[in-house]
């Protein structure tokens, strides 16, 4: 018993130190873009949709 607890104990003690030494990865976000202000107020362009059915449609081709 004492045995299987510390052949997974020591492994995973291990990968934890490992993974604490590793250096961590930094970023640097540049926006050029509107601001969040800009974004939240923006309304777009009106939405246009054509609807047309299917006799229209195949009166065009006729």
């Amino acid at each position: 018993m004492r045995r299987r607890f510390f052949s997974i104990f020591v492994p995973t003690l291990f990968l934890i130190m490992a993974l604490a030494c590793t250096p961590q990865v930094k970023t640097t976000v540049e926006s050029s873009g509107p601001t969040i202000e800009q974004a939240i107020t923006y309304h777009g362009p009106g939405l246009q949709l054509r609807i047309s059915s299917a006799r229209q449609q195949n009166a065009m081709v006729r």
